[in-house]
């Protein structure tokens, strides 16, 4: 995958050279924390929202602690996925294909594929479904609308530009969610009840489990070598590296709490989330009197805006190991890519054509995340601590027990998801 690094690194610069002439001065800042931001873009989206408001919604912030542990070890492993690429050069994929095995890489292409796969498919649904009760038409041409405009602008390559006014149309949206957080805060002593561990019956598992695998994401740190490999980073790169790893987990942190605290403080507990308009109640609580359908408007909008970046880059992260696993050099134009560009987008008519709920796939297809962290993490792990392979920079210790917790966190996230089915 020599090749690969220039390629990808235009797709990941929308968060650098554009923002910075957008943003100015600002714009520089946010540019020197490029993978960063494109690893929050990649993350939170109608998948994360989805999971949040569910869980706000019908837990309150009983389960707060599993999504603030999630997000410590978040910020673990992305310094431990990077440190493997300043040191070797080599992406996370490559190095667990070199140094434990082929039939481990394949395990985690397979995986990754596969759950990302469900929530693209999800996403659309979402983003349909949101289209459809926002300007009154069926949810079947809403959907085929999307489906459509996403195959051709990756087609013809012209994501970066629409890219950027996603990132305009998500972070409007995530401050809308920052603000409603303050003015429907729950109360104290339901925050601090979150903290202490406890997994809620009736569905509370695969709750706690989606989270989890929609924040301790797998697919995250895979892709978070390539994001380094495009930017050339090395080992002089590693305190900018942590910096930018503290950034990433810390602003995941305060979404994801912000949009849990927003359906916490607003919906009745107990409230099952069947839709994306259902989803915008909290944003219209907030709105002045008169105003409650414009709040839910603008949410349904950030929703969209929100499902269509986060679509780009599901696309772009699950084609990156694959071309990588066989050894492909990664273009934009390339055949294999275009071809999974239609598949994806063909299965997003999924749900509308056999009327499913696709806020409930969504759900299920985070919680599906989970038995890669396990591998991952125990494979991450070795290769760190192997001078043969790290040389002068392997693990210290406390990185050692972090990513030790990590491990036995994943293990324990992946059998509350398998007990959800029993």
């Amino acid at each position: 995958m020599s090749g690969n690094g220039a390629s990808i690194s235009k797709y990941v610069d929308f968060a650098g050279e554009n923002v910075s002439a957008f943003f100015g001065k600002a714009g520089k800042a946010i540019k020197s924390f490029g993978p960063g931001i494109f690893l929050v873009g990649a993350n939170i989206g109608v998948g994360s929202v989805t999971t949040m408001t569910t869980s706000g919604a019908q837990y309150g912030m009983n389960l707060l602690w599993a999504l603030l542990l999630s997000c410590v070890f978040t910020g673990i492993m992305i310094t431990v996925s990077s440190k493997v690429t300043l040191v070797n050069g080599e992406t996370v994929l490559a190095a667990f294909n070199k140094h434990i095995g082929k039939w481990i890489g394949a395990y985690l292409v397979i995986s990754i594929v596969f759950t990302e796969f469900f929530s693209c498919v999800g996403q659309f649904g979402v983003i349909g479904q949101a289209t459809a009760a926002l300007v009154g038409i069926d949810f079947i041409w809403a959907t085929l609308f999307w489906c459509v405009l996403v195959f051709v602008l990756m087609f013809f390559g012209t994501y970066e530009r629409y890219e950027n006014w996603m990132l305009v149309i998500v972070t409007i949206f995530g401050l809308a969610f920052i603000i409603d957080a303050f003015l429907v805060a729950p109360s104290i002593s339901e925050v601090a009840s979150g903290l202490v561990p406890s997994i809620p019956a009736d569905g509370g598992a695969m709750i706690a489990a989606a989270m989890v695998g929609t924040t301790l994401s797998g697919a995250t740190f895979v892709m978070r070598s390539y994001t380094l490999k495009g930017k050339n980073w090395t080992p002089s790169d590693f305190k900018h590296e942590k910096k930018d790893a503290i950034l990433s987990a810390g602003m995941m942190a305060v979404l994801s709490v912000a949009v849990m605290a927003c359906a916490a403080g607003t919906f009745a507990l107990g409230t099952k989330i069947d839709n994306a308009i259902q989803m915008a109640e909290p944003l219209a609580q907030m709105m002045p009197q008169g105003f409650a359908l414009a709040g839910k408007w603008l949410f349904v909008i950030g929703v969209i805006g929100a499902g269509i970046s986060t679509i780009f880059s599901i696309i772009l992260i699950t084609s990156w190991p694959v071309f990588d696993f066989f050894g492909k050099e990664w273009k934009a134009d390339s055949k294999y890519f275009r071809i999974m560009i239609l598949a994806v987008c063909a299965a997003g008519m999924y749900m509308p054509l056999f009327h499913q709920k696709p806020v409930s796939l969504i759900v299920l297809a985070q919680a599906l995340m989970t038995p890669i962290m396990p591998v991952l993490a125990i494979g991450l792990l070795y290769i760190t601590n192997s001078k043969k392979i790290m040389g002068k920079h392997t693990n210290k210790w406390p990185l050692n027990v972090g990513l030790g917790l990590t491990a036995v966190f994943s293990v324990y996230t992946m059998v509350l998801f398998i007990q959800s089915f029993f």
